[in-house]
């Protein structure tokens, strides 16, 4: 019953995107002199992200030892043996998820308090503006509302061939009540989206775009170690010749120039750590190119967040629904 009832809304909302899917095809026809990306989407005047590579490699390291923690507070804390982190019990899964949760928060906020002492710039870097609050929220659901029917029938299509697996989907068969649902929603839609679009839009991206902006004379050392440019230029957008560099003061960048080889690797990397849930990497590559062709047009992390908790809501509603109506139903 609850496939049937799935099945019906994923085609009421891909109806409800044929519209949409019109109005973007007109825009793009009717653009000839763009690039159809530009015109599908034009894009924001965003200043440079100042992030380098030494600040990918730390907040990575941070999100490893922090996880290496959360482990290690289980085995010793909780006195559980390393052999049964193989195969838990119902107990030990939902404290094992509940200790990982919160790394996970620990994470986020040691993140962003490193680029706010470091930067300072923090609501400015990530491109959260309240000019375009309003606009971000019509963003996301209506690329929710275009992109969601497509991939979740290719995930629906895949189940046929590799079952799909996932922790949370496991803790939630085992211990399906409300205290574990509240758990893996706060995990799963809230504290997931905010981690993995903070790593991977805000600083993996953001940092291969700029290594994408030749034109605009990046040094290497900007490159590898991080800071603005400060680069001064001319009311046209254009570098003013023969400046020096000053330090603190960020460019204003079309990001769409760098191409899409950081959309492609960044959904490379966020497919790989997705790894082991069967061909669900495939699908998130695929979800991954969405939020990072609306984290390239527009430089809102805040976008790219509200969707990806659209898609794990919606999600984890339909896997909630099945498995405690499911269970009802089998019971009687």
């Amino acid at each position: 019953m609850i496939n049937y009832l799935f099945m019906v809304v994923l085609v009421l909302i891909a109806l409800a995107s044929l519209p949409l899917w019109w109005m973007a095809i007109q825009r793009v026809r009717c653009s000839p002199g763009s690039l159809p990306s530009n015109a599908l989407l034009p894009p924001r005047q965003q200043i440079e992200s100042p992030i380098g590579l030494f600040d990918v490699l730390l907040t990575f390291l941070f999100w490893i030892v922090l996880q290496s923690v959360c482990v290690l507070f289980i085995l010793q804390v909780m006195d559980v043996a390393q052999a049964d982190l193989a195969r838990p019990t119902a107990a030990q899964s939902i404290s094992m998820y509940a200790v990982m949760a919160a790394g996970q928060l620990l994470t986020i906020l040691l993140t962003l308090a490193w680029i706010a002492l470091r930067y300072r710039h923090v609501l400015q870097i990530f491109g959260c503006s309240t000019r375009f609050f309003a606009t971000d929220l019509k963003l996301a659901t209506c690329a929710f509302v275009m992109a969601v029917p497509g991939l979740l029938l290719l995930q629906w299509l895949f189940s046929f061939l590799v079952d799909y697996q996932h922790g949370t989907i496991e803790i939630l068969k085992d211990q399906n009540n409300l205290l574990t649902v509240l758990l893996t929603w706060t995990a799963a839609v809230v504290l997931a989206p905010l981690a993995e679009e903070i790593f991977f839009r805000g600083f993996l991206q953001s940092w291969l775009q700029r290594m994408g902006h030749g034109k605009h004379r990046i040094s290497a050392s900007r490159l590898f170690l991080g800071g603005f440019s400060g680069i001064p230029q001319t009311p046209g957008g254009d570098i003013a010749p023969n400046e020096r560099q000053t330090a603190g003061h960020p460019l204003v960048l079309d990001h769409s120039q760098a191409g899409w080889m950081p959309i492609i690797l960044t959904s490379a990397a966020f497919g790989a750590v997705h790894l082991g849930q069967g061909l669900a990497p495939l699908i998130l590559f695929l979800f991954s190119v969405v939020l990072g062709f609306l984290y390239r047009q527009t430089g809102s992390i805040l976008l790219c967040i509200v969707l990806h908790m659209l898609l794990n809501g919606y999600s984890m509603f339909w896997v909630t629904l099945d498995l405690f109506l499911g269970s009802s139903s089998n019971s009687l």
